[in-house]
Order: C-alpha cells, then structure tokens, then sequence
C-alpha cells in the first residue's frame, strides 16, 4: 500500500518539474501589457509567479529523489488514479500560490479558485475580475487550459481498462489506435489537435471583434469546456450574435471525444454520425431547446440565448449570456438535466457522460422487455452494436450511485448552512459535474451596475471546502479518489 503511494509520488515529482513551464508563462504577458518600467513593480509582480514556480520544481526534484528506488517499478492503471488523485491535488494546492501572494484572495478562496481552474469549472471567488492584472488573468484562463487537457489524456489511459462501458463504445476506434502500445504518440496527436483547435478558436474570436488578449483568454477556457472570462458578466459583455456563435462551435467540438477527434483527422467522419454518444447529444439538445423556447416563446433572440446557454451547460462550460438563477422552474429543471447529462467521454466535458446516459436508458428498456416479452425470449443487452456483460453493470451502477450520493451530501451541507433546497442542489451537482453556473447567483444586477452577490462571496468556508471537494472528485470520475482514499484508510488499519 505505502509502496502505492510511493511509486505515484515518484511520478508526481516529474509533473511538478514540469509544472514551473506553465506557471511562468504569464510573465510572457506581464512584459507585454506592462504600462511602467519601475524595476520594484516588476519584481513584485514576477514574484507572484516565481515563487510557486520554484515550490513546484523544488518538491518535484525532492520526490524523484526520495523515491528513486521506485524507480524500476512499473505504473499500473492502479498507480495511475493514485497519481492523478493526489498530484490533482498537490498541484492545485501550490498553484493556489499567486491568487494568495497577489492578494487578490485568501489562502482557502486562493484554492477555490485554483482548483475550480485545474478541474475546468469555472466557479470564482474573485469578486471584480476586471481589476486583476492581465497576467494573472491569463495565469487562471491558463490552468484551466492545462487541466482540460490532463483529463483527457487520464481518459485516454483509464479507457485501456477491459470491463469499462467505455471501453464498449469505443471498442472498434481504439481498436484502430492501438493506444497502449502507442500512449506516447497518442498524447502528442492529443496536444497537436488541442493546440490546433485552441488557435483557431483564438482566431476566430479576433476576426467577431474579441480583442486579442480576451480572445486568447476565451480560447484557453472554451477548449477545455472551462468558462472563465476576462469579464465579470462572461459573454453577455459582449452581446455579440457573432462571437456566441462561434464559442457554441467551439464549446460542441470541445465536448466531443478526442478518440473521434483522431478518427475526424484522419477523414473518417461517418464515425461520429454513427457514435451513439453524438446521437444521443443531438436528440438532448433539440428536446431541451423545444422545452426552454415553449416556456420563454420562440423568438430569434429567445432562440440565441437557449442555444448558447443549453449548450454550454451541457458541454459543461459554463459560460452565460443571462442569470440563469432568474429562469423559471420548468427551465431550471432542464439545465439541471443537462448539468448532470454532460459531453462525451475522453473529451475535456465533464458531468455523467452521454454513454453512460445510454448504457443506462439501454439497461432500463432490456428490464422492461424481460418482464413483457415471453420468457423463452432471447434478450441482449447492448450499447449500440456491442454487448454489456454484468461487470459493466455493475461499475456504472456504482459510478452512479457515488455520483448521487456525493451530490447529495453535497446539497445537505449548503441546506445546513441556509440556502434554500433548490440552489443546494444546483450548488452541488454543478460543482460535481464542474459547470460552474448556478441557482445562487455569483453577481446581481443593481440598476444596471453589476455588483458581488454576498450569498455567494460570503460563503463560509465549510461550504468553500465542499465544493472543492466536489470539483475534484467530479472531475476525476470518483474512482481515483476513492482508491487514493483507501489506501490512506488501509494504511491506519494496518498500523492499529
């Protein structure tokens, strides 16, 4: 067990060293936006960044060296989630660094805001976005960027696993990619499509009339499915049909799985058409625009704002155009669904996942036809054209549960610090399904003036910590965090 944790911390050390590369990269933009050359400003402003950075590569290098005779072990799937879980973490933690040392926020809020970035929700604590400094702007925009593309190459990894629903769907596809033996290329085809898209997308958002700077900001969080914004109204401060439109192409590409992704590059697209995962997407999405059209009425610029915001709900940006905290119950139902419905797997979109939708709603009509149809009856339970066995069952049925679950106590934490029922639950599986926007408003429309919510910038810190904590186990799909969890718990065991 300790030589678990021994072998995960030995690789957490090499991703700690690398760590100061993208910590230091907002100092490109405190050069370049700098408006004076007082040598103590600059400094100041650099030590935001360099002091992390030097924590990072330090206890990185003190890793590899302690654990250097885990060195000839090999990483299994087992290490892999150990490491992910705790570097998650560890990484989160010190990257919290210059919201503190800038004094922008306090050390928990810090870590709010650090891991709401890492696990690409896009909840903030930052009460007025627009008086940050642009490098620190870009410094968060950036660690949502980073995390978006650890999920997916996690994924990519977990999805090796025989027993998975996952690794149904996309059978034949990884199949053709042979992605074990091909991990190294695979993440550097990964990187290659996820920087590709991120420039287009920056380019794009230039050419609707975004300035550079917002747009590379906005390009950094949409790819990820992230939602931070450079304002503090998010894309309504835009009010530009143009630059929705192309964020809603962006926030769809995003939420797709990248293994389709390797499959569109290489001119394959009738796999996307025939993935159940898109089917069922489409199908979600028109539905949930024909509900929220009915009950707002079916004008164009009703039309805009459903489109844009059920989309990037769904994918689980998290971008806004309205307070969604003022729709009307029956519209709030639908984002609910949609919060907890989420993207593809193996894509930077978070929530349930749409296979594990289908495997569900397919494990619901093989129950009902078992009971109507005679017994002499031969019955197969699949996900598209491919058979579930019992094991597959079985690990979505408990993904589920935990996912409730954990939502659940969630919700029961933010009703016992006052909120009301119906902004506890939308709190709670957002942060889970690492959306962002909810029931609880984060700023308030005062007579045209946009002002801090207290009900949510005064949240006690025990609601804070809960959210944190859903972020991450969100983000990580629960497992790796309950197998980290017990192996601490076995551990203590042991040694009573």
């Amino acid at each position: 067990m300790l030589s678990d944790i021994k072998i995960a911390l030995r690789d957490i050390g090499e991703i700690l060293m690398v760590m100061p590369v993208v910590i230091l990269a907002p100092l490109l933009i405190l050069f370049l936006y700098v408006d004076t050359h007082d040598p103590l400003y600059i400094l100041s402003s650099s030590f935001i960044f360099l002091v992390p950075a030097g924590i990072c590569f330090f206890v990185g290098l003190a890793f590899k060296r302690i654990f250097v005779s885990e060195s000839r072990k090999v990483m299994g799937t087992k290490h892999a989630m150990i490491s992910v879980a705790l570097g998650w973490l560890i990484i989160t933690l010190i990257c919290s660094l210059p919201f503190y040392l800038s004094g922008t926020l306090n050390l928990v809020d810090s870590f709010f805001e650090s891991m709401s970035g890492f696990t690409t929700t896009g909840m903030t604590m930052i009460k007025d976005i627009e008086s940050c400094s642009r490098a620190l702007l870009f410094y968060r925009s950036l660690t949502q960027w980073i995390g978006g593309v650890g999920i997916i190459i996690l994924a990519l990894s977990v999805l090796t696993r025989p027993g998975t629903v996952a690794m149904k769907v996309y059978a034949s596809e990884l199949g053709d990619l042979k992605i074990k033996p091909r991990m190294k290329s695979t993440i550097r085809e990964t990187w290659k499509i996820y920087v590709f898209y991120t420039i287009m997308c920056a380019i794009w958002l230039c050419i609707a009339g975004m300035g550079p700077f917002d747009a590379i900001n906005h390009s950094l969080t949409t790819l990820p499915t992230g939602g931070f914004s450079t304002h503090s109204d998010s894309i309504a401060f835009y009010n530009s049909p143009l630059i929705e439109s192309i964020l809603v192409i962006f926030m769809f590409i995003s939420s797709i799985s990248f293994i389709l992704h390797f499959e569109l590059f290489r001119g394959n697209f009738k796999d996307l058409f025939k993935n159940i995962e898109f089917r069922y997407m489409l199908v979600i999405l028109l539905i949930s625009i024909s509900f929220m059209l009915l009950e707002v009425g079916p004008t164009p610029s009703n039309l805009r704002a459903s489109i844009f915001q059920l989309v990037s709900i769904m994918t689980t940006t998290g971008f806004t155009v309205a307070d969604i905290g003022t729709c009307t119950y029956l519209s709030k139902t639908v984002l609910f669904i949609l919060m907890l419905t989420g993207g593809f797997y193996a894509s930077t979109a978070s929530g349930m996942k749409l296979f594990r939708i289908a495997a569900t709603i397919q494990i619901v009509v093989y129950n009902i036809k078992k009971i109507i149809l005679p017994r002499s009856a031969v019955i197969k339970l699949k996900i598209g054209d491919k058979d579930l066995d019992n094991s597959e069952i079985i690990s979505l049925t408990a993904f589920l549960c935990l996912y409730f679950l954990a939502s659940l106590i969630g919700a029961m934490i933010f009703m016992g610090l006052g909120y009301e029922a119906y902004d506890s639950t939308s709190v709670s599986i957002s942060a889970i399904s690492n959306v962002g926007p909810c029931y609880i408003p984060t700023y308030l429309d005062d007579s045209g003036t946009t002002i801090p919510n207290p009900a949510w910038f005064d949240m006690p810190d025990i609601g804070k910590i809960t959210l944190i904590a859903l972020m991450w186990i969100g983000r990580l799909e629960i497992f790796p965090v309950l197998i980290l969890l017990s192996l601490i718990f076995m551990k203590k065991r042991t040694k009573k």
